[in-house]
C-alpha cells in the first residue's frame, strides 16, 4: 500500500530540516560556507598579486626589446624614471632579447625581488642571462625599482 503524499510531508519537512541543521552546525551560518575571506579567495589574491609581479617584469625587458622607451619608463617606480634617452648602442643589443622565464625569489606586500631570465637573439642556446631586479607596489601597481 502506498503512502498518502500528506503522509509523506511532515518526514520529507523533518529530514529537510535536520540537513539545514546539519550544515549550519558545520558552518556556523550557511553563509559562512563560502566566506569571502576562504583560503580559495586568499589563494586567488595571492596568485593575481603574483601575476601581476611576473607582468610588470616581463612588460619591462619586452619594452627593451621593441626600444620602446616610454613603456619602459612607466613601468619603473618613481624614482628610477628617467627621460634621458638609451644609448644606442645598448638600444640595438636589447632588440635583440626574448625572456626566458621569470621567478619570484621573495615577495612582501609592497615588494618583490624577481629574477630574469633571457637570452639575445643571435646568441646560442646556452647563453641564458639572469638578472634581478626589485618590484615594488605604488598605489595599485607594481614597478620596476
Amino acid at each position: 500500500m502506498t503512502e498518502s503524499r500528506d503522509a509523506r510531508y511532515p518526514r520529507l519537512l523533518a529530514h529537510s530540516a535536520a540537513i539545514i541543521l546539519g550544515l549550519t552546525i558545520t558552518c556556523g551560518s550557511i553563509t559562512a560556507c563560502g566566506a569571502p575571506d576562504s583560503r580559495e579567495d586568499i589563494m586567488g589574491e595571492q596568485y593575481a598579486t603574483e601575476t601581476a609581479i611576473r607582468t610588470t617584469a616581463v612588460q619591462l625587458y619586452e619594452a627593451m626589446s621593441r626600444n620602446d622607451w616610454d613603456r619602459y619608463y612607466s613601468l619603473q617606480c618613481a624614482q628610477q624614471r628617467s627621460d634621458a634617452p638609451m644609448d644606442p648602442g645598448l638600444a640595438r643589443k636589447m632588440s635583440r632579447l626574448e625572456v626566458r622565464g621569470v621567478n619570484i625569489i621573495s615577495r612582501t606586500d609592497t615588494s618583490a625581488e624577481v629574477e630574469v631570465r633571457f637570452r639575445y637573439s643571435d646568441e646560442a642556446a646556452d647563453a641564458d642571462h639572469t638578472e634581478k631586479i626589485t618590484v615594488i607596489r605604488e598605489g595599485s601597481d607594481w614597478l620596476a625599482c
